[in-house]
């Protein structure tokens, strides 16, 4: 999509700055051209991880042994411009619900989507009675490059109310006053939270069977500061008051208006719709124009704010109920009878039920995406849709093992080659792991083109960095020269990664990539698919089942959990390993490299294959014959290929989780002789490995290494990923000193940590509260009061002001009253004021939790020390004084429970 198309699809509704425009203006300033990401499904995803999911249709059910696919199905309740609404079962719960699928959204129109089901979710925290909700979250696909597919379940109602006037022709007084106080109560609420709803009429007033009559579709709604003011005009004309309807039909776009009166006009215009089905809409607006009396309840509302509704309404003590029980919705065989009966429909649910019994169902994603893909979009002629549904049957077979990739390279006539077949040739050739068919594929392709195409060119560029030809690869891609006219945005994502690697700015790039990396898909789906370009592995520390939390959401650069136990699920990404079971599966484990050369895998594909299972396969022996045997493989296919360093590191974490040292340092060293002049990021991985390796034997070479590692990071500039890596090399430090205390001596470890530390650009501002651990680590190991006593008073004051600007540690003050409670207690000081110190730690809660603790919570082995400690100490001492002192103590404790456990 070029250029010009992209601009042409702006909001109406949202101004925006000319984004293409700045981007070309600027194109000589950028170095890694993130900020093309700024108007991307990663942005979506980045800006709203609360409201969107994407690519949940795309995960592998192993269970089903299929692919798990969101598609219209269901029966078809409502449609318009963007999408249609049917009647079906969300899989998520297996409830029944209402599917609402909006088709080539651009981005500014899911930017108003994600707004909307918003303010649909703060008000379902508050008044979850009041609305339609959505269940879990929205389901984004991307289409193409700015076209989005949105998948939204809510809860599927009994019917609109206007089925429902249809269907009754009039309404008993009882079931009226019912419908009236249900909306009436709905309005009150989400105006309490200052949301405007902006389109009540009949289609939008659902029934549902708890909560009576509800509010939906808030495509319209307003989130306002005050509701009096200039707002935009939106919602349906014939439901807006007389004055707002004037400013329309002089085609002002904006209106000063009270948005909770607009919102009672046009519920009471829906009521008298109720009263006099058989008026015309023109006739009713008559009468709340000139506000006639014609019903009590309507009548009620007339001249009425806010306030004065509300406090009327609430003295009527009004109960929510739901009177009409009979659904207005068909039946599931109606939405049986309804597939059956609508071509559309039905062929899409048929492709996807039919597409299920094909045994290599799991290798056909593209396959399948493309099918739906051809029934969901519109084309100039039926004969467009028949000869390409024609061309994907007579793929079919090819995605099966019964075919040969030469076979079918052979039978390729490039010449001749639409876009569509050479897309499938593609995605086949890859499938049957043929990297290098896939490379003469494309470049041949490409030789038949009049012009140069980017896609193609990203393709070729990637394989060639793939199969070690970096040079070739840097050409390619930096001939691209419109990054814009990429497919689609995982495209060009993977663009400006790739470029970032082959023009040694990786470095520079990744802190900002990370962000649109992260609630794109789970971790470790994009640790696999993106294995060569992210070259980072799913764990930091494998035999302790530590895992990267780099690329998780929300990671925290201050600590790392450690589970003796870690359930990670690889059967949905991985097809080929999760088929067998039991001893077939053990056995397949070891015979995983015959097996991939059987089908004819070539050395690339078997090595992307082969390094994911390094990754996903538990240490045991099974995992000790299969590495070995790769690194056979490797050392006898792929001499001098780059990524073998990942192998290497791999194999050698084993060998030191097994407790051979020498033979993983060898395998270490190989690793680091491939990285020595690559990316920092790499050299200080395997930095780190060699310092856990030199630590763990109490090697004294551990401080060059531990320098070493620091420069890097320096190298790397401050940043909060520096922080983070550094935070896991101090604490792997700490925790490895707890299991080889008798090898190494902690204290001289951190003395000289601090002494290489000092003045470096990224830990000068840690410097103080490293120097507080020391002593602290120190004393409290020693049971030296007095030690720990001078380093609290003296040291721990520097490292909270050090620390003032970064995550809050006054944790530590409670901390370390409490070490000191227990040196005191389990050495038997017999301190002559213990309460100066029981004094202190109560001052310190009382002032954090004024302030607002930043962590909130306390352990109850740290905070209930002081009134264990401290009764002692008074059972002890007889003193009535400080007998009255702990009841007082016990009482802050049991006022302040909630928030120091």
């Amino acid at each position: 999509m070029n250029n010009s198309q992209n601009e042409s699809k702006k909001s109406e509704q949202t101004q925006t700055i000319d984004y293409f425009q700045q981007l070309n203006e600027n194109r000589c300033q950028l170095n890694n051209n993130v900020f093309l990401l700024e108007r991307t499904i990663f942005q979506l995803l980045r800006k709203y991880p609360d409201v969107f999911s994407y690519n949940q249709q795309q995960i592998h059910n192993v269970k089903n042994g299929c692919l798990d696919l969101n598609i219209e199905n269901g029966l078809l309740l409502g449609q318009g411009a963007y999408g249609s609404v049917y009647s079906t079962i969300n899989p998520n719960n297996n409830l029944p619900a209402a599917l609402k699928v909006q088709v080539n959204c651009d981005f500014d129109q899911v930017i108003i989507l994600a707004e909307e089901f918003q303010i649909q979710k703060r008000i379902a925290v508050h008044f979850p009675e009041c609305i339609i909700q959505i269940q879990n979250k929205i389901v984004i696909s991307l289409q193409y490059m700015n076209a989005y597919r949105i998948y939204a379940y809510l809860d599927l109602g009994l019917g609109n109310l206007k089925e429902y006037q249809l269907r009754l022709k009039q309404f008993t007084e009882l079931q009226f006053n019912n419908l009236f106080d249900c909306i009436l109560d709905s309005v009150l609420k989400i105006h309490s939270l200052k949301i405007a709803h902006n389109d009540i009429k009949l289609e939008n007033i659902i029934n549902t069977q708890k909560n009576g009559w509800v509010l939906a579709d808030f495509g319209c709604s307003t989130q306002y500061i005050t509701p009096y003011g200039e707002y935009p005009i939106v919602g349906t004309r014939a439901y807006m008051q007389k004055q707002v309807r004037g400013a329309l039909n002089n085609n002002l776009k904006i209106f000063k208006m009270n948005l909770f009166k607009k919102d009672i006009y046009a519920f009471q215009l829906s009521m008298l719709q109720i009263l006099y089905p058989q008026d015309n809409i023109n006739v009713l607006q008559q009468i709340l124009d000139q506000q006639k009396m014609v019903h009590p309840k309507i009548n009620s509302l007339y001249n009425k704010d806010y306030f004065q509704i509300k406090s009327y309404f609430l003295q009527q003590k009004y109960i929510r109920t739901t009177l009409i029980q009979e659904p207005i919705i068909a039946s599931t065989e109606d939405v049986k009878r309804n597939l059956e009966n609508n071509f559309k429909l039905s062929l899409q649910y048929k492709i996807h039920q039919s597409t299920q019994n094909l045994s290599y169902n799991g290798d056909m994603k593209f396959w399948m995406q493309c099918m739906l893909n051809i029934i969901s979009q519109e084309y100039s002629s039926d004969q467009e849709i028949i000869r390409k549904v024609m061309i994907l049957d007579s793929f079919v077979d090819k995605y099966s093992c019964n075919v040969s990739a030469q076979e079918i390279f052979e039978e390729i006539s490039i010449e001749d080659l639409s876009k569509f077949e050479y897309d499938l040739y593609y995605d086949v050739l890859e499938k049957k792991g043929q990297r290098m068919l896939q490379l003469m594929l494309c470049q041949g392709y490409q030789a038949t083109l009049a012009e140069p195409n980017c896609n193609l060119k990203f393709q070729e560029a990637e394989l060639l960095y793939i199969i070690g030809q970096w040079e070739q690869a840097k050409e390619a891609i930096n001939s691209i020269q419109n990054e814009l006219e990429l497919e689609n945005d995982e495209m060009l994502l993977k663009f400006i990664c790739l470029k970032s690697r082959l023009n040694g700015q990786w470095i520079k790039a990744i802190e900002e990539i990370i962000p649109y990396l992260i609630n794109y898909k789970e971790m470790i789906q994009i640790m696999i698919e993106w294995k060569f370009i992210i070259m980072d592995s799913i764990w930091l520390n494998k035999s302790k089942n530590m895992l990267n939390k780099i690329y998780q959401p929300r990671h925290n650069f201050n600590s790392q959990e450690k589970k003796d136990t870690v359930e990670l699920d690889f059967s949905k990404y991985i097809k080929i390993f999760y088929q067998c079971e039991g001893e077939e599966r053990v056995a397949f484990g070891v015979n995983v490299i015959n097996m991939m050369q059987n089908l004819n895998y070539d050395k690339y594909a078997i090595f992307q294959q082969g390094w994911t299972y390094c990754e996903i396969m538990q240490y045991h022996c099974v995992y000790q014959s299969f590495i070995e045997q790769f690194i056979q493989f490797i050392e006898q296919n792929l001499e001098g290929y780059y990524f073998n360093w990942a192998i290497y590191d791999c194999y050698s974490q084993f060998l030191v989780y097994k407790g051979e040292f020498i033979k993983a340092k060898h395998y270490l060293d190989k690793a680091m002789k491939i990285v020595e002049n690559d990316c920092i990021y790499n050299q200080f991985t395997l930095s780190h490995h060699l310092f856990q390796l030199q630590f763990q034997l109490g090697s004294l070479e551990y401080a060059e290494t531990f320098r070493k590692m620091i420069d890097f990071l320096n190298q790397m500039g401050s940043s909060e990923l520096t922080l983070y890596l550094f935070a896991i090399l101090f604490q792997e430090t700490l925790n490895s000193n707890h299991q080889y205390n008798s090898q190494s001596n902690i204290r001289d470890f951190l003395s000289q940590a601090a002494a290489i530390l000092k003045g470096h650009l990224i830990e000068r501002r840690l410097s103080a509260i490293l120097c507080y651990i020391i002593e602290e680590d120190y004393a409290f190991r020693n049971k030296d009061f007095i030690a720990l006593k001078s380093a609290m008073w003296n040291e721990l004051p520097k490292a909270l002001k050090e620390a003032e600007d970064q995550q809050s540690h006054e944790e530590e003050v409670l901390i370390g009253f409490s070490e000191l409670f227990q040196i005191a207690e389990f050495e038997d000081l017999n301190l002559k004021d213990e309460t100066r110190y029981t004094s202190r730690w109560i001052q310190s809660v009382i002032i954090f939790g004024e302030i607002g603790f930043q962590n909130k919570k306390l352990p109850k082995h740290v905070a209930g020390f002081v009134p264990y400690f401290y009764s002692v100490s008074c059972s002890r001492s007889g003193d009535q004084r400080k007998y009255q002192e702990a009841q007082e103590l016990y009482a802050i404790i049991h006022m302040n429970a909630s928030w120091l456990f």
